[in-house]
């Protein structure tokens, strides 16, 4: 009976990794599409701040109004939060891809365990048929 609890406790935790699994997918998809979202607003931070700093007519007016440093300041600030924003988001996807693989690993070890679940099965299901007909035999006089 050990075999079969032993067999039936590792099929309910390939179960649960199945189930783990498909949420690390959807999650990899979900973080794949922001990394996508956020490197096109880091590029768009990256791009107001070389603006700034270059000889530009945006920068050539906030230089004349006195305004550059402070406009430059801000536009270094939102390009670095984007920056650590994608970071923490490409970080998020790597840990997932890690998980990914290690349910993975998990899952594959189903298809041997169903083998020798079913194998145990079998077996029991025999067990009980002599049973049941050594029981029989026993009620006819």
């Amino acid at each position: 009976m050990s075999d079969y609890h032993e067999l039936t406790r590792m099929m309910q935790k390939i179960k649960r990794a199945e189930g783990r699994l498909k949420t690390l997918l959807e999650n990899k998809q979900v973080l794949e599409k922001n990394i996508k979202l956020q490197e096109v607003k880091l590029e768009k931070e990256n791009f107001d701040v070389e603006k700034l700093e270059g000889l530009s007519l945006i920068g050539f007016v906030h230089l004349i109004k006195g305004t550059l440093i402070d406009k430059l300041d801000k536009e270094e600030k939102e390009a670095l939060l984007a920056k650590n924003k994608y970071e923490y988001l490409c970080h998020e996807l790597r840990f997932c891809l890690d998980e990914i693989n290690l349910y993975r690993k998990k899952v594959e070890e189903k298809y041997i365990i169903e083998k020798e679940y079913k194998k145990c099965l079998k077996l029991k299901e025999k067990e009980l048929v002599c049973l049941n007909n050594l029981d029989s035999k026993k009620i006819i006089f």
